[in-house]
């Protein structure tokens, strides 16, 4: 026991960094709404300006901690000023980057300047050894934990009694309320950059005599500090604290108890995982903030322009035979392919990984065992190898499941660190130094290998990135790239549109594991045997900066990108000095390339593109074309009867046992003031908010189906905030959820994709001349138009319409009114109705639900609604006076009844 509380302490030390590394991300993250990847970084450059200082330039060490903080805090507040300012308007993937940018400008640079050869530091702190109950200890380690421990006090007192803790607060709640009080959110969130700058500072200046000074190790010490903000919530100082403090002593517990290499390095990975699993949910909640994300491709293939291309490029390989240019070329098409995956996962589907490499090498180790130790032909291994990383994949998947954004990217980064930690780090399982031999390349008994044939095997590389390339092409206009892009655009809608959230994630990571295990494979058989080393969580970092600078939504971004990797075409520099300067021109060209094309380079480019395309007459041919037949089929016919309908957020029931049905071809108001609880009960009926009572459609109980088998199954909605998928065109948007029926219209749809009913709503609702243009080129009432279109495509035999009219002038709202009469009337479509505007109300409604405070008022025709003393005191207030009669009460409510 003494010896376990000796190692415990042990550990302290480092937690006490992690800690000090993670308060900084956390002010930084409350502060401006970034989540910093490169503080690591930041305290490697710092680690080695203090030893820099203290040994060659002889400063005392006090006064080198001062200069070397300072440096931290305005090198942070400089990030701030001339990188993220300049993002303000970009997506938050391209924000994210740009940290991953700065990441990787340092690391290049600290290279640049000190070597990649690891270090001695002397000691900061003293070291004599203390004694506490039994236990001895060491002075340095108790005297971080207490420097951490201060600061995390200091830092919650500066958050909740001063005046700079409430504004970097009221920053982080409303950057524009707080500018109209006169203060400059600008300015608050620098200061919070130079805050978490200095943090960091500090943190590398005690770390560095525990670690030594290296690059990879210092800089990845991010990982458990972002495991620390997880538990804190981003959020809590406190929990921060007790966070990094347990993760460091478990690492330390963990590196003497348990055998298995790397295990302390993968732990944790292992707690934000667990963290994420508990605290994360399968769908976001209604309060989630949609991430906007980099522009896509249209993905389509054009003969005209892809033969002559490929045509040209097997030219080029074939009539240049230096070797050292093929292998260029070689690398990189392989690296093209890798990025290719990317594309899929964090282009198309919006999961943004940084573990593709961790795929990339275990798809190599794969097939490299199979052929040099099983004998296995070259092709039958690379199939088993892309099919394995497929497999793995599919686990990487996982994490996915509960969590998004910020939070997925912490996840992966954790599982390649911990890939490389527990796999690639072992000499038994990869061969050591000397690597994992790849053994003889053939294809169908030709020899391929690279070393004797350059040639042959790049056009060997060459026709899997074509192929590649079409398969990704062709997943951007299939229906799984169009759920892929719902789920990217927003979760909930495409669940309420009948996409399973859960099953789209697979697709997008089984596909993505796939290209990155061939990529992979590719890239490592160029040699005779496989340094994994280029397999580590950096080479992931840098993956996707290269994939989002060429273009992460586009197909040919992945070649652009690929371009500016290590091993690619710029390896062809021949001058020693240019190529050192490689990796920091590269880190540099991110950054700006962010700043001006935060599209990416393929997005910039498309423009002139398609104005030389249109003159020499390649444009593909419009052939968005609807079906002959269009008239409108009745739905199957079924009631929804909910009984005793009950939700709960915490204390607070928002709905109180509500019961009512909807029968079909009839529409059914809800209606109550601001708070009544309507929306949650419609978020209850679909599924997406948790709640007791019974929810039947005819004999299908709903109440235990997650949201997408509700809407499949006949019961879809309509969202207040229209929320529809900005990234598809409003053909698309429709493809959706009419795509759920395929199998149903399997044979009778029509040239433009569309199901019968789908194609009725285009024709119903006027929206022919709007199919190929997106959402947000579309005025608000006709997106109010799709938002409905979209929910009738999905022939629902109940179709909730939440504020259907909201925002509309009266002229829209009639025809909006007119329309959904005609579902009910025409369709047989049940209709529950949530609408403040009392005209529409009671112009179409049969029948109207009345609730405050969630609890039910009354019920009843518009008729008697509209002369209803409960009903009229509860919706409009006790200021009404219901003795005034039903003339009163109808000029109230907005509508004059016969």
């Amino acid at each position: 026991m003494t010896e376990a509380v000796q190692y415990a302490i042990l550990g302290l030390g480092a937690g006490a960094v992690y800690v000090l590394l993670a308060q900084g991300v956390v002010i930084i993250f409350r502060g401006s709404g970034v989540l910093n990847l490169a503080q690591g970084a930041i305290a490697m450059l710092a680690a080695y300006s203090f030893n820099e200082l203290r040994t060659h330039q002889h400063l005392p060490d006090w006064l080198a901690i001062i200069v070397v903080v300072a440096a931290a805090a305005l090198a942070s507040f400089l990030i701030d000023v001339l990188v993220m300012r300049k993002l303000a308007n970009a997506s938050p993937l391209a924000r994210q980057i740009a940290t991953l940018g700065v990441l990787i400008l340092a690391t290049s640079g600290a290279i640049l300047i000190w070597g990649a050869t690891p270090s001695i530091v002397t000691r900061v702190l003293p070291t004599s050894p203390v004694t506490l109950f039994g236990v001895t200890a060491t002075t340095d380690r108790l005297l971080m934990t207490a420097i951490a421990i201060a600061i995390t006090i200091a830092l919650a007192l500066i958050w909740l009694f001063t005046r700079a803790g409430w504004l970097a607060e009221a920053v982080s709640e409303s950057r524009v309320g707080t500018a109209a009080l006169g203060w400059s959110p600008q300015m608050i969130s620098a200061a919070t950059w130079a805050g978490g700058g200095a943090l960091a500072g500090l943190a590398g200046i005690l770390i560095s005599p525990i670690t030594q000074l290296n690059q990879a190790t210092i800089t990845f010490l991010i990982i458990p500090a972002l495991a620390a903000t997880l538990i804190g919530g981003f959020r809590s100082f406190g929990l921060t604290l007790l966070g990094g403090l347990v993760i460091g002593m478990a690492q330390a517990l963990t590196s003497h108890y348990v055998p298995i290499p790397g295990a302390a390095d993968a732990l944790p990975f292992l707690l934000i995982l667990v963290v994420l699993l508990v605290r994360g949910s399968g769908l976001p909640t209604r309060g989630h903030v949609l991430d906007r994300m980099p522009a896509v491709g249209l993905g389509r293939i054009d003969l005209r322009v892809i033969i002559p291309i490929a045509a040209a490029a097997l030219v080029i390989v074939l009539l240049v035979p230096v070797p050292a240019v093929q292998t260029m070329l070689a690398s990189t098409l392989a690296i093209s392919i890798i990025l290719l995956s990317l594309v899929v996962l964090v282009g198309y589907a919006g999961q943004l990984s940084l573990a593709q490499y961790a795929l990339a090498g275990l798809g190599s180790l794969i097939t490299a065992r199979l052929v040099s130790s099983l004998g296995w032909p070259f092709e039958f291994a690379l199939i088993a190898g892309v099919v394995g990383a497929t497999a793995i994949g599919l686990i990487f998947a996982l994490p996915a499941l509960r969590t998004r954004g910020i939070n997925l990217a912490v996840v992966t980064l954790g599982l390649g660190l911990a890939t490389q930690a527990v796999v690639f780090n072992s000499s038994t399982l990869t061969g050591g130094v000397s690597g994992t031999a790849v053994g003889p390349q053939t294809i169908f008994g030709i020899s391929i290998d690279s070393n004797r044939y350059p040639q042959r095997y790049t056009v060997v590389v060459l026709i899997f990135f074509i192929l590649a390339a079409l398969v990704v092409a062709w997943v951007r206009r299939s229906r799984t790239g169009r759920q892929m892009l719902a789920v990217r655009s927003n979760e909930r809608a495409a669940a309420s549109s009948g996409v399973s959230v859960f099953v789209t994630k697979m697709r997008a990571f089984a596909i993505s594991g796939a290209l990155a295990g061939l990529g992979g494979i590719l890239l490592s058989f160029q040699s005779t045997t496989i340094p994994f080393a280029r397999f580590d969580p950096l080479s992931s970092i840098n993956a996707i900066a290269q994939a989002v600078v060429g273009g992460v939504g586009f197909v040919f971004g992945s070649i652009f990108g690929a371009i500016i990797a290590p091993q690619s075409l710029t390896s062809l520099v021949s001058n020693v000095t240019v190529q050192l300067f490689l990796p920091v021109v590269g880190g540099i060209g991110v950054l700006a390339t962010l700043i001006s094309y935060p599209n990416g380079i393929v997005a910039s480019l498309i423009a002139p593109f398609r104005r030389l395309r249109d003159r020499l007459g390649l444009a593909p041919r419009a052939h968005t074309v609807l079906p002959p037949t269009t008239d409108a089929t009745p739905v199957r016919p079924r009631t929804l009867v909910v009984s005793n309908l009950t939700v709960r957020y915490g204390g607070v029931v928002a709905v109180g046992g509500l019961s009512l049905s909807v029968e079909p071809g009839r529409i059914v108001a809800l209606i109550g003031p601001n708070g009544a609880g309507k929306t949650s009960f419609m978020d209850a009926l679909t599924g997406f908010t948790k709640s007791t009572g019974s929810i039947f459609l005819d004999d299908i109980d709903l109440s235990q189906l997650p949201a997408h088998r509700r809407a499949t199954a006949g019961l879809a909605r309509s969202w207040q905030g229209l929320e529809l998928f900005d990234d598809l065109t409003v053909l698309e948007n429709l493809q959706v959820s009419s795509d759920k029926s395929s199998t149903q219209h399997a044979g009778r749809r029509g040239s433009a994709g569309l199901s019968p009913a789908a194609a009725a709503a285009v024709r119903e609702f006027g929206l022919e001349q709007h199919l190929d243009r997106y959402p947000d080129e579309l005025s608000y009432g006709q997106r109010r138009l799709v938002a409905i279109a979209r929910s009738a495509a999905m022939e629902p035999s109940v179709l909730l319409l939440d504020e259907p009219a909201a925002g509309l002038d009266e002229h829209e709202s009639l025809e909006l009114a007119r329309l959904v009469r005609a579902l009910a009337d025409a369709r047989n479509m049940g209709i529950l109705l949530v609408e403040h505007d009392m005209n529409v109300v009671m112009g179409i409604a049969d029948h109207v639900v009345v609730i405050d405070f969630g609890e039910y008022v009354a019920d009843g025709t518009p008729a008697e609604i509209a002369t209803n003393p409960r009903a009229i005191a509860s919706y409009l207030g006790d200021e009404v006076d219901t003795d005034s009669g039903p003339e009163l009460a109808t000029n109230v409510l907005g509508k004059e009844l016969a």
